[in-house]
């Protein structure tokens, strides 16, 4: 049959053919969607990992002996 030839289909046979169309459709959509989502993840696999950090450091006394030439820091790191 040619594309523009014209056959009658009965009810059922209408009814059968648009069920497996649609069946078709379906799976076909869910191919799509698979599809998507392993190139997102495979983007998302290339890109890198960002993380950031902080801290600072106080110093709250420093005592300095001028004779034994000793220097000592009282500091306290606090996270950021």
């Amino acid at each position: 049959m040619t594309a523009q030839e014209k056959k009658t289909l009965s009810l059922n046979e209408a009814i059968d053919l648009g069920l497996q169309n649609s069946k078709l459709l379906k799976i076909n959509q869910a191919k799509i969607e698979e599809a998507t989502a392993a190139a997102k993840e495979a983007v998302e696999k290339r890109l890198p990992d960002a993380k950031a950090s902080a801290s600072y450091l106080r110093v709250n006394a420093v005592n300095v002996d001028l004779k034994t030439k000793i220097i000592v820091v009282v500091a306290v790191l606090l996270p950021g």
